[in-house]
């Protein structure tokens, strides 16, 4: 019986220390989460590039190469966010720029205006699974996002807020019979605010697209 009620012991304990573990996991992704949601309200890409995990800034690694080549490829996302670094850097900018600085140097330049920054406002994490190293946070009703615990830190995969805008701009593709390029050039000639200091004209950007 002794037996028993110190095997019962140990097995809530390992519960209640397994439960600890987790809402203290909880809590460091829920403070990712939202130190990097500030730093992009605030342009703050030093903050957002030490919060990323080593795959999404080896996706920005990628990237780099590919808008320094000017192959403007991928996912419609993927295309926008190179058209908007041949927006904001010349090619010697570029040519110069490693994954690091070519990261802080995106977020330091994004514009943030009312929309976006009433989106980041109200953007707020659901359930959190943990898994390991790896864990899955809700995001509004249809979407989730990811993080990874690297070097006992928990980082946000940028990259999983590609899968919401690849599927919105899926949508909006379909329902009005529009190209990739369609929806870019609408994008660059309605925004002022990203055009205003344009290093490369859209004329000479719609044809790499």
């Amino acid at each position: 019986m002794k037996k028993l009620l110190y095997l019962s012991i140990c097995i809530l304990s390992v519960i209640s220390i397994s439960c600890n573990s987790q809402s203290k996991d909880q809590a460091e992704i829920i403070e990712v989460f939202n130190t990097v949601n500030t730093a992009a309200s605030q342009r703050n890409g030093q903050v957002i590039y030490n919060n990323l995990t080593t795959e999404a800034i080896k996706y920005y690694e990628a990237m780099l190469v590919k808008v320094n080549d000017r192959n403007i490829s991928g996912t419609i996302t993927d295309k926008m966010n190179m058209t908007t670094a041949l927006i904001l850097f010349s090619r010697e900018e570029l040519k110069n720029m490693d994954a690091k600085s070519f990261i802080i140097s995106l977020y330091d330049n994004s514009i943030v205006d009312e929309e976006k920054q009433n989106a980041i406002n109200a953007a707020k994490l659901g359930s959190i699974k943990i898994t390991g190293d790896d864990a899955v946070a809700a995001l509004g009703p249809m979407d989730a996002i990811d993080f990874k615990k690297e070097d006992g830190k928990w980082k946000f995969n940028i990259l999983s807020l590609l899968r919401p805008s690849n599927r919105l701009f899926g949508q909006f593709k379909t329902d009005n019979n529009l190209s990739d390029k369609d929806i870019i050039e609408a994008f660059l000639l309605s925004n002022e605010a990203l055009m205003k200091n344009t290093k490369l004209p859209v004329d000479s950007i719609l044809p790499l697209l």
